[in-house]
């Protein structure tokens, strides 16, 4: 794992991003539930851009 800091390319979703970080640290989706306390449910929202998925934009915004 790489302390430096990956940039988000300028075509790239937010949560596309999230997810390639993810995935270039060697973790799976349930690792980083363990680590943020977030569910699985709410990761792959995030990973998928679904912010629909959540009741208020707040969470969200808490969560990232």
């Amino acid at each position: 794992m790489s302390d430096q800091v990956e940039e988000k390319r300028p075509d790239e979703r937010l949560g596309e991003y999230i997810a390639r970080i993810r995935e270039l640290r060697g973790m799976s989706v349930e690792e980083l539930s363990r680590v943020t306390k977030l569910t699985v449910f709410n990761i792959k929202a995030i990973e998928a851009s679904d912010w629909k998925s959540f009741p208020v934009a707040a969470y969200v915004r808490g969560y990232l």
